[in-house]
């Protein structure tokens, strides 16, 4: 499995965000997902450790202010299956749970003599969950 960390810019009410995506076997996806959980639990405690803010107060002394982001959020995908996965940290720091989707399946059609096309809503599916897992964050 190729494993690869996509962080995305920005601050998400000024917290430090990310999404983590998997490259998945083409026909046993499914059976990628304990894999990447475990992959994204472990870049998950990299970005708590070094999460740390340090404010300025009136006398311009330094305090640091612990962060703790306790939500990740991923997919796993062969290019025309998706799988989304939400992990969330305890909050000790030890350990996490996760929820998946259902796949998401781009149905690619072919007709003799003819291109392939898409069939169906699933892209439109997929871009609205990319589009609002790590779009721009309204004020």
């Amino acid at each position: 499995m190729i494993m690869n960390l996509v962080k995305i810019g920005g601050l998400r009410d000024r917290v430090l965000s990310g999404f983590f995506v998997a490259e998945g076997n083409l026909s046993l996806l499914m059976q990628d997902i304990p894999q990447t959980v475990t992959e994204m639990y472990a870049c998950a405690k990299r970005v708590e450790c070094g999460a740390s803010r340090v404010a300025r107060v009136a006398n311009d002394r330094c305090l640091p202010i612990p962060h703790r982001q306790n939500t990740f959020r991923g997919a796993l995908t062969n290019g025309l299956e998706w799988v989304f996965i939400i992990l969330y940290l305890n909050d000790n720091g030890n350990g996490a749970t996760y929820k998946y989707s259902n796949s998401v399946k781009i149905n690619v059609v072919s007709e003799p003599f003819g291109p392939e096309r898409i069939k169906g809503h699933a892209p439109d599916v997929i871009a609205g969950i990319l589009s609002y897992w790590v779009g721009p964050v309204p004020s």
